[in-house]
C-alpha cells in the first residue's frame, strides 16, 4: 500500500474564546500538524496492490487508476481518522507519525488483515444471478 499524507489538521486545544455576534459564523482555529497522531483528521492518497501479481485493487490517484477502472470514477484523497477503527489497525498504525506530503510503502500481511485466503470459502456466482434483483442469493 502506498500512502501520501496530504494535509492533516487538528483543532487547536485551548484556543481563545471569541464573541460571536448574531448572524456571524463561528470559525474554529486550526493549525497544520507536523506528525499524525491518533484522532487526527487526515486526507490521504493511496494505491492498494496485490503483492503477488501487482494488480491494483484501489487507488485515489487518477494517473494510476485511469487504465484499471471504469471511466467516470472520481479520484480524490480520502479522509481517515487513525484510531477510530475505520481502517484496518495495521494500516492505521502505519499512518501514525507520518508527516505532511511524506510517502510510505508498506505491506499488510494476511494475519493483520482478513486472514489467509481460504479457497473453500470462495463461491462463484453466475453474473445472470446478480442481475436478477428479485431473488436473494443464498450461499
Amino acid at each position: 500500500m502506498i500512502s501520501r499524507i496530504l494535509q492533516p489538521y487538528k483543532l487547536v486545544e485551548g484556543a481563545e474564546a471569541i464573541e460571536i455576534k448574531e448572524g456571524e459564523e463561528k470559525i474554529e482555529e486550526v493549525k497544520p500538524l507536523t506528525k499524525i497522531k491518533i484522532g487526527d483528521f487526515v486526507l490521504i492518497d493511496y494505491t492498494i496492490k496485490v503483492k503477488e501479481t501487482g494488480e491494483i485493487v484501489d487507488t485515489t490517484i487518477e494517473e494510476v487508476g485511469k487504465n484499471y477502472f471504469e471511466a467516470g470514477k472520481i479520484y480524490e484523497p480520502k479522509l481517515v481518522i487513525p484510531g477510530k477503527g475505520l481502517l484496518l489497525k495495521a494500516i492505521e498504525d502505519e499512518l501514525i507519525d507520518l508527516e505532511p506530503n511524506q510517502e510510505k510503502v508498506f505491506e499488510v500481511p494476511p494475519e493483520k488483515a482478513f486472514g489467509p485466503r481460504d479457497l473453500g470459502k470462495v463461491k462463484i456466482i453466475p453474473i445472470r444471478r446478480l442481475k436478477d434483483g428479485g431473488s436473494p442469493i443464498l450461499i
